[in-house]
């Protein structure tokens, strides 16, 4: 429906998923979120029952916390589920 704007993650918990090709092929899935929601995020992923399904097929996930230091540029933390 137009203007309804709703939005879902893929499986319930990834927000992008990202592709490489070549000689080593890698799928990573990735949830992207403020530092502070790290742990919150990881437990939701952890309690999800589609979880080991994204694992077993060989899907990388992984959870980015970004935060903005004292002199104003952003940081990235990755934790690899």
């Amino acid at each position: 429906m137009p203007g309804l704007n709703r939005r879902r993650d893929l499986f319930g918990f990834l927000d992008l998923l990202a592709i490489r090709a070549g000689p080593s092929p890698r799928i990573v899935g990735v949830q992207v979120t403020a530092a502070g929601d790290v742990a919150r995020r990881r437990a939701k992923i952890l309690a999800s029952p589609l979880f080991e399904v994204v694992l077993d097929s060989g899907i990388v996930i992984w959870v980015d916390g970004w935060r903005k230091n004292a002199n104003g540029r952003w940081t990235l933390s990755r934790w690899v589920l």
